[in-house]
């Protein structure tokens, strides 16, 4: 597996913020670890979209409203273990093949979870990921993704439910982190 390409449509929020509609399309790469991320969204009636770059030692986040108006624009060095973080859960939920990398070492838990540290470019981050009985991921772990406007940082969590068939992929609908909140379901899924 070198590349995958996800659609997303659902919801999502900042911490005591409201709720807004998204849709997205995100390229994930895995030989050389990279990650892009486009979203469409309108919050409060503004259509709003937003890009994530993960690639090259480098990441990056730009908010624009209007597609013109810059709200966010992050080029911060640590922004890039924190998208490290995203990454690594992505491969997880999203990419299972892919994890089978020399770039990841594995210890054992116990039957039901599995610590994993995943190294890029130098970044190690590290995540426990627990599963079901039916070896389905149901919560991915990490305590190294950044809270940038705090400069702390907080166990960052994708609990995962509502499995349902969709061809060849498993996919979940809801994933909640500590700086955000989404519901979302997965459109399609390229490989």
């Amino acid at each position: 597996m070198y590349n995958v390409k996800i659609v997303f449509d659902g919801e999502m929020r900042d911490r005591d913020k409201d709720w807004f509609k998204f849709t997205s399309e995100q390229y994930s790469f895995f030989h050389d670890p990279a990650r892009l991320f486009f979203m469409k969204a309108k919050i409060k009636g503004l259509s709003t979209h937003g890009y994530h770059c993960y690639k090259n030692q480098a990441a990056s986040m730009r908010i624009k409203v209007l597609s013109l108006i810059p709200v966010v624009e992050l080029d911060e060095p640590e922004l890039f273990p924190t998208e490290t973080v995203t990454f690594f859960n992505d491969l997880c939920m999203f990419a299972p093949a892919a994890l089978i990398d020399e770039r990841i070492i594995w210890k054992t838990i116990d039957d039901y979870s599995v610590k994993a540290v995943f190294t890029n470019k130098g970044t190690r981050i590290s995540a426990v990921l627990y599963f079901n009985e039916k070896g389905q991921l149901v919560n991915f772990i990490s305590e190294d993704r950044i809270a940038l406007d705090e400069r702390k940082t907080y166990p960052f969590s994708t609990p995962e439910s509502k499995y349902q068939k969709c061809k060849w992929l498993q996919p979940t609908n809801i994933w909640q982190g500590r700086l955000a909140l989404s519901r979302w379901g997965v459109c399609v899924l390229e490989v």
